[in-house]
């Protein structure tokens, strides 16, 4: 897999890909792109500081899921990873993606900044698992 980094103007767009096929878009910033009105969603966690909710929708051949990251705290922003998977290829490659994903932090002194990021994902596994299960799901409706 590659990773592509995009910094347009106050928010960032990390590109997932493998294949020349993008796996998924990680939207950072302020103004993510809105769930679906009146939609639930199918994955919910709370932990850490952090809410994050997963919704999966079937879109033509394929399932799409869009993961937030809301921080609890005011002046972070706001995290969006968006995929879609139509063969078991592409579901792994998603599933891989969101069960690796961790939250990073600066730390600051006079002298120096150091990218801290946690040694395994917080909600990598339950992200993974539940991409799989939303997929099986999705086919048998």
């Amino acid at each position: 897999m590659s990773v592509t980094y995009e910094a347009p103007v106050d928010f960032g767009l990390h590109r997932i890909r493998r294949d020349g096929r993008e796996v998924a878009l990680i939207y950072e910033g302020d103004a993510p792109e809105k769930p679906v009105p009146g939609s639930t969603p199918d994955l919910r966690i709370t932990d850490g500081g952090y809410v994050v909710s997963g919704y999966a929708r079937t879109e033509g051949p394929s399932t799409r899921y869009d993961v937030y990251v809301r921080p609890g705290s005011s002046g972070a922003g706001s995290l969006h990873i968006r995929g879609s998977a139509a063969t078991a290829d592409e579901l792994a490659s998603l599933a891989a993606v969101v069960g690796g994903f961790r939250i990073c932090n600066f730390q600051q002194s006079k002298r120096s900044q150091t990218l801290i990021c946690p040694r395994r994902a917080e909600w990598g596994q339950r992200l993974s698992e539940w991409v799989m299960r939303a997929s099986t799901s999705e086919k048998s409706n």
